[in-house]
């Protein structure tokens, strides 16, 4: 498991030129950590279709970034409760610096 699941994981979305991607770091000051773009230019966010392709987008990046993989690999519970926060503040994060609507709204369930 990444260094930066070993402590409190904290997420962020970096943009850069229209395109979100996901990092996750163990401090906001150290962000060495993974780093997955989502596209979404090709996405019409004022329908419902575009929003759910980009959520579903977001969720595997934060899997990705997050490596939720290696849970099969180490399964003990402290990497599971770092890797399930990672994910989530991901996702939050992500779904909040998209800042649309309907995402917000697929996200909140």
């Amino acid at each position: 498991m990444s260094k930066s699941l070993k402590s409190l994981v904290v997420a962020t979305i970096v943009f850069a030129l229209g395109v979100p991607a996901i990092t996750s770091a163990a401090s906001q000051s150290d962000l060495a950590g993974t780093a997955v773009k989502v596209s979404y230019a090709d996405l019409n966010l004022q329908k419902s279709a575009g929003a759910e392709v980009l959520y579903r987008r977001l969720k595997n990046a934060a899997r990705q970034a997050c490596d939720v993989r290696s849970l099969q690999i180490e399964g003990s519970l402290s990497n599971f409760v770092a890797t399930k926060s990672c994910y989530r503040k991901s996702l939050d994060s992500a779904v909040a610096k998209v800042n649309n609507a309907l995402v917000s709204s697929i996200h909140a369930g």
